[in-house]
């Protein structure tokens, strides 16, 4: 099928996803995920989990239209994101699709390795907030992404927590100072 968004039940749409009979598009998935109650469900999961899906969507960078100011793929985002199934090679592909920047997740959901993704696709808001919950959050993964980000960090420096951990891995840096 090129297109869900014509097909109201949703044990159609899920069976269509299950055996991957659907074009692999954003907006398909958008459908998907809105029938099931904005749940990325196993059907749903399986169809990304799927590494020629995956890299196929990697290329196409979903939509950052609004509808009543919010933007439409957002919650998608997120639960992408967040998604604890999702295995760790899609994931890389898939949030390379990902047009926003965030500055917290849900800890419950997020290794090391899913983090180290998110910091290097660019998907952390290089801000003082996102700092602080890598800080908070995931040990070191704060330094990674100073590192990334190291010119927009230079102006907040006097104002980033550092400690003598951090103050360590700064210096060991190759990319900081």
């Amino acid at each position: 099928f090129e297109e869900l968004k014509d097909i109201d039940d949703s044990v159609v749409v899920n069976l269509l996803f299950k055996y991957s009979k659907i074009k692999p598009t954003w907006e398909n998935v958008l459908v998907g995920f809105e029938k099931n109650n904005k749940i990325l469900n196993s059907e749903i999961i399986s169809y990304l989990n799927s590494i020629s899906t995956s890299e196929y969507l990697s290329k196409i960078h979903m939509s950052t239209k609004k509808i009543n100011n919010k933007y439409i793929y957002n919650e998608l985002c997120i639960a992408l994101i967040n998604s604890p199934i999702i295995t760790l090679e899609s994931y890389g592909f898939l949030i390379k699709a990902i047009p926003f920047w965030y500055e917290s997740f849900d800890v419950k959901f997020l290794s090391d390795e899913k983090i180290n993704l998110l910091i290097e696709y660019n998907k952390f808001n290089p801000s003082i907030n996102s700092y602080n919950f890598l800080k908070e959050n995931y040990n070191s993964k704060n330094i990674l992404l100073l590192e990334k980000n190291v010119l927009i960090y230079r102006e907040w420096i006097s104002n980033l927590p550092i400690d003598s951990d951090d103050l360590e891995l700064i210096l060991i840096s190759k990319s900081i100072l």
